[in-house]
């Protein structure tokens, strides 16, 4: 995600018809829907859940039958240790710790002191006071990972109600001192956060185990850049992101798939005869839709010692900020927050077939009011892909910052969206953008986080298809 005061500066318009390709995508075997093939251009919008409601007061505008309640709330609640929640809630996962109790491992993209001067962090409680019992990475970075340790019954009982009492039972930082801690991946035993940054020593990715009290570890072998999200394919390969304007879509290959975090291959994708996907001629295969198949070429320092990694293979493909990146048990989509003609977001998927990978362009946003600047994703129980939306400016098509879906037919529904949507000038983001969308293990809750002002992890539920 992009800092707030970079959102002022993008005055984003226009308004014609939502493009797809062909997505040609399957869920995972374990998952109940498939995404089949569409090959319609401009395909209706799906009605999803129904419209959204408005309610005075609601958190949310959600769908009939739809219920959410807070879970925390930055700077307002505290850690185990009585100091106060920090802030700028990002990427999350959720797993199952046992005793009735749910887990949430929850980045925070914070910076240094500046950082939280500039963004007006420092009057707001919500900065990370650790102590020396949290080992910071780094004493002068505010970023990490908290644990927070939720009640299901209580969290079930209070979405019930629709109220909000008190449903946390513990709440640590489990990783500090990192910088600008954005999006990540979810881990067979923990999370992957990932540091959004190029600022010397760091740019790294952590592991950080759901256990409590589990060490995190940083992850040399992947590479030093300005990563954002992670996913691990089958056979053991790491697809990582990077939220730059020329950036970068990389792999790790470890030596050994029981050894994922030892040696390996860091190395950057290309499509031979493409420098830059943000300037793809109409008459490109990659622009009708069609997969092409790429290469993968080796990142010579991946400590970028000298010279960021994007910069030191010519040859690579550039991307306009990719940033989510999630495995359907076929394929890695990955989005393109500002790629594609209008500069409002691409869905790009790398599908791994033996020893080759195709790449394929199967969304290309055209109609901002129906989706615009997809960023953190996530995978439903159902088999559909969830997009957060983070718009940097509002214009007249778009309006709010929302919760969107994306089904088997591929047309795009509403799941949530903002309400709190009102710049104080024009073009100002419209609300606080969405992050982190995860499920519960029993697929009955979705988390997800607002950023921004009110910096607020939410639960929601209602008749998911998976239960009905």
């Amino acid at each position: 995600m992009y800092a707030p005061h970079r959102r002022d500066l993008l005055k984003l318009a226009g308004l014609t018809a939502l493009q797809w390709t062909a997505l040609g995508c399957r869920s995972a075997p374990a998952v109940r829907r498939d995404l089949s093939a569409s090959s319609a251009l401009s395909p209706p919008r799906s009605t999803g859940f129904g419209p959204l409601l408005s309610t005075p007061g609601a958190l949310l505008d959600l769908p009939a039958g739809f219920r959410a309640v807070v879970v925390q709330r930055a700077g307002v609640d505290t850690l185990d240790d009585g100091r106060p929640v920090p802030g700028c809630f990002d990427g999350m996962t959720c797993f199952d710790a046992g005793d009735g109790r749910w887990v949430l491992l929850r980045n925070h993209e914070m910076g240094n002191d500046a950082w939280i001067d500039e963004y007006g962090y420092s009057g707001q409680r919500k900065v990370v006071t650790w102590s020396a019992a949290d080992a910071p990475i780094n004493p002068t970075k505010h970023g990490g990972v908290s644990r927070v340790e939720v009640d299901r019954a209580a969290l079930l009982a209070a979405l019930d109600r629709a109220d909000a009492p008190k449903v946390v039972v513990s709440t640590r930082m489990a990783l500090t001192g990192t910088d600008c801690n954005c999006s990540g991946g979810r881990w067979m035993d923990g999370w992957i956060t990932c540091e959004e940054t190029d600022s010397p020593g760091h740019g790294y990715a952590f592991h950080v185990p759901s256990a409590a009290g589990a060490r995190p570890t940083r992850l040399e072998t992947w590479g030093r850049f300005k990563r954002e999200g992670i996913a691990r394919a089958a056979d053991g390969t790491v697809y990582m992101s990077e939220d730059h304007p020329a950036a970068g879509v990389y792999r790790f290959r470890p030596r050994s798939v029981d050894a994922p975090f030892d040696e390996g291959v860091l190395e950057v994708l290309c499509v031979p005869g493409l420098a830059d996907t943000r300037t793809l001629p109409p008459d490109h295969p990659l622009a009708r839709g069609e997969a092409v198949e790429v290469r993968w070429l080796p990142v010579p320092d991946r400590q970028a010692l000298q010279v960021p990694c994007r910069a030191q293979v010519p040859e690579m493909t550039r991307f306009a900020r990719t940033e989510g990146v999630l495995w359907d048990g076929q394929r890695i989509w990955i989005s393109a927050t500002e790629g594609g003609r209008l500069g409002k977001g691409q869905l790009w998927q790398l599908t791994p077939s033996g020893a080759r990978v195709t790449l394929r362009c199967a969304v290309e946003v055209t109609a901002p009011a129906h989706l615009s600047l997809p960023d953190n994703l996530a995978l439903s129980p159902w088999g559909d892909v969830l997009v957060c939306e983070d718009n940097y400016s509002s214009d007249a098509t778009v309006t709010h910052q929302h919760l969107r879906g994306i089904d088997r037919d591929g047309a795009v529904y509403d799941i949530a969206r903002n309400p709190q949507n009102t710049p104080v000038t024009p073009g100002e983001a419209p609300g606080d953008e969405f992050t982190g969308a995860c499920f519960s293990p029993d697929g009955r809750v979705l988390f997800v986080n607002l950023q921004g002002g009110r910096d607020e992890t939410i639960a929601i539920t209602g008749p998911w298809p998976h239960l009905t």
